[in-house]
């Protein structure tokens, strides 16, 4: 992969660690890094072999190789993902990365 090809703009993004008296979350996500990313949608087939629910608006993210933690969160233009298989797909010699994000609803 050429590095030429990651053009768009991405946030990670952890959730909030501090909670109310129930235990529900409080706080906001808080952004871990900003990085390069190549972004494409994800077709039907390859949800099929990633043996992946099809969920809408599905992306693949492709970025500079680094350590990820699954239960973060993916921003691009506004919209949250959720990642749907956990930092994947190392390509060469951990030169880059591989994430599929899902679209989340309300967020």
């Amino acid at each position: 992969m050429d590095i030429g090809e990651l053009d768009q703009r991405i946030t990670l993004q952890a959730p909030p660690v501090a909670q109310d008296a129930l235990g529900a979350p409080t706080g906001a996500w808080t952004d871990v890094c900003t990085v390069w990313a190549r972004v494409r949608g994800l077709t039907g087939r390859e949800f099929f072999e990633a043996q992946q629910m099809q969920m809408e608006g599905s992306y693949k993210f492709v970025i500079r190789y680094r350590v990820v933690n699954p239960i973060w969160r993916i921003v691009w233009n506004g919209q949250f993902f959720e990642q749907q298989a956990p930092a994947s797909l190392m390509m060469g010699r951990k030169e880059f990365l591989e994430l599929r994000g899902g679209q989340l609803r309300g967020n």
